[in-house]
């Protein structure tokens, strides 16, 4: 909490001031000055690239995590379960983006070359 002292001898103090003792206290967060240069960081022409990248690649598993998976909503209840369905989810999406990233011959030989 930082205090901030004001002129006394100013006119508009009574129209900004409202304390008794013409004191203003403004209530900061404790990493308030870490928070504000991560903002300003956030602008940096080098940043927006990265936050392009993260926008195609990190936010396109969730989309399709909500979107092909279902998962906008659950119906099932407890921490357990929850962990349990989307850890088959994930599992799910792996094997799906391990198919893709093998070629058709590779996948073929792993089925004897039988694939219905």
């Amino acid at each position: 909490m930082r205090q901030i002292q004001n002129d006394v001898n100013c006119p508009l103090l009574n129209q900004c001031m409202e304390s008794r003792n013409h004191q203003k206290i403004i209530n900061r967060h404790l990493w308030q000055d870490h928070l504000d240069e991560v903002d300003h960081l956030r602008h940096t022409d080098e940043n927006r690239q990265i936050y392009a990248k993260r926008k195609e690649t990190i936010e396109r598993v969730f989309a399709d995590l909500k979107h092909k998976h279902g998962r906008r909503w659950t119906t099932l209840r407890g921490k357990k379960k929850l962990s349990m369905q989307a850890m088959l989810v994930f599992a799910a999406m792996n094997l799906k983006n391990w198919r893709i990233g093998l070629g058709k011959d590779q996948y073929a030989s792993l089925f004897d070359g039988k694939i219905e």
